[in-house]
């Protein structure tokens, strides 16, 4: 699941980067552009994402194994 969760965010940045690319703006600074606005999305679905893991986790009962 955070494997494909960190894959997921790297494809969004990389075409972001892609996309500041087409606009004539400089490879470092598209980096550094699309790093700052793509930090609190990527955390925030990362946190979610752990959080709706832990009853899951937690969880004892039939079928937890």
């Amino acid at each position: 699941m955070l494997i494909g969760l960190a894959t997921n965010n790297g494809i969004l940045i990389v075409e972001f980067i892609s996309q500041l690319r087409d606009r004539d703006t400089l490879f470092e600074q598209a980096i550094i552009e699309a790093s700052k606005l793509h930090l609190r999305p990527i955390l925030m679905t990362a946190f979610t994402t752990v959080a709706s893991a832990i009853p899951m986790i937690l969880s004892n009962g039939t079928g937890v194994e």
